[in-house]
């Protein structure tokens, strides 16, 4: 039986946590599943010829280990109006979806 899989990844600062959510969703999808991948972090290339489904965010970042200051991708902090928008997508998303599974 096929599972809708959803994995929400948020990378700050580099790049690894984005890989490793690519790797489980490639991994995932041809066990079967139908992925979608969604990156709240900033973009670092095209996901390739990968056999689930990649959606990106509007994305941020920190600089250093300031987690309490996000920024977008000129380095301004994020205000309430990108926060609301990256909300609103993942939750339409997630009710479009209506994934059996959600992996953060």
């Amino acid at each position: 039986m096929s599972r809708r899989t959803l994995i929400a990844v948020t990378h700050l600062l580099g790049s690894g946590h984005l890989v490793r959510a690519r790797h489980l969703a490639g991994a995932l999808a041809r066990a079967g599943h139908a992925v979608t991948l969604a990156s709240g972090g900033m973009p670092i290339g095209p996901p390739g010829d990968e056999p689930y489904a990649f959606v990106q965010l509007p994305p941020v970042q920190v600089e250093g280990t300031d987690f309490r200051t996000l920024l977008d991708e000129t380095g301004a902090a994020i205000d309430d109006d990108r926060r609301e928008r990256r909300r609103a997508m993942l939750a339409a998303l997630a009710a479009s979806l209506k994934p059996d599974i959600v992996i953060t």
